[in-house]
């Protein structure tokens, strides 16, 4: 779409702040009489990618006046598993993050970083056997007492299944009309969205040492991303934390999943 017509509709959603899908094709529509419907997904693609609109909730997409889209950021311990693993399991799909990642999010800086390795089941052995001989402090999903007694260093690696639902950020080729399958030049290590942050670390709050600090990364990570809760949910019931998360989000952040904003704004 062109520039113009970019910055009347976002005037258009600045206006309403929450909006419908049938709102935004009939103003398309009616305003850009030269727009096809048929090509209405990738109008939308485009609202999306210039940060005017986002998915919010399964009714509603809301005005982005401030929220950024998230990009997960490698650390260098990241980096470096991410090459090891990509020279010796290149077909691997996998998904690698830190809890270095919220120390920015946090009131109190920590002095363990943990890092998550998530693969498909099958992997989980190989993988393990493989960085063991690289690093001194691999787990494979240990609890709460094995991280205590057993960890050394501040950097325990922890290799888990990666749940089938997760949301991830897998990279395609060719352009968004046309996409059909992963590029075989791109990497099979995928990055997580904000929706799987957000539901893995309320799981795992005991595990990582975050749960003094969880509200606080919740709100902070709610005031600057955008956050699609039909994702989020979804994930959540696949983890059995739905209605706790949801409560937890709405009564204890005060924040509405339905409105995309803090009560308290």
């Amino acid at each position: 779409m062109k520039k113009k017509e970019l910055e009347i509709i976002k005037d258009y959603c600045c206006e309403k702040k929450l909006l419908i899908s049938k709102d935004i094709e009939e103003f398309i529509v009616n305003t850009f009489p030269n727009r096809e419907g048929t090509l209405m997904k990738f109008y939308f693609t485009e609202l999306f990618t210039n940060n005017i609109i986002y998915r919010l909730n399964s009714m509603y997409y809301k005005f982005n006046d401030k929220l950024v889209n998230f990009k997960y950021q490698y650390c260098k311990i990241d980096n470096l598993i991410k090459e090891s693993i990509e020279n010796k399991f290149p077909d691997m799909e996998v998904c690698i993050w830190s809890t270095n990642f919220l120390s920015s999010f946090m009131n109190l800086q920590p002095y363990v970083s943990y890092t998550f390795i998530e693969v498909n089941s099958f992997y989980v052995e190989f993988l393990f056997e493989y960085l063991k001989g690289i690093y001194d402090n691999v787990f494979i999903n240990p609890d709460e007492r094995e991280l205590f007694h057993y960890s050394k260093g501040d950097n325990p690696i922890i290799i888990r299944k990666l749940p089938l639902r997760s949301p991830l950020d897998k990279q395609y080729t060719g352009n968004i009309g046309s996409i059909t399958k992963k590029s075989k030049s791109k990497s099979n290590v995928f990055n997580l969205k904000i929706e799987k942050l957000i539901v893995d670390i309320f799981i795992d709050k005991d595990k990582i040492l975050i749960y003094e600090d969880l509200d606080f990364i919740i709100r902070e990570l709610l005031k600057v991303y955008c956050v699609n809760f039909v994702k989020l949910l979804s994930y959540a019931s696949y983890r059995n934390v739905r209605d706790e998360l949801e409560d937890y989000i709405n009564y204890i952040i005060g924040y509405d999943i339905t409105r995309g904003e803090f009560y308290d704004k």
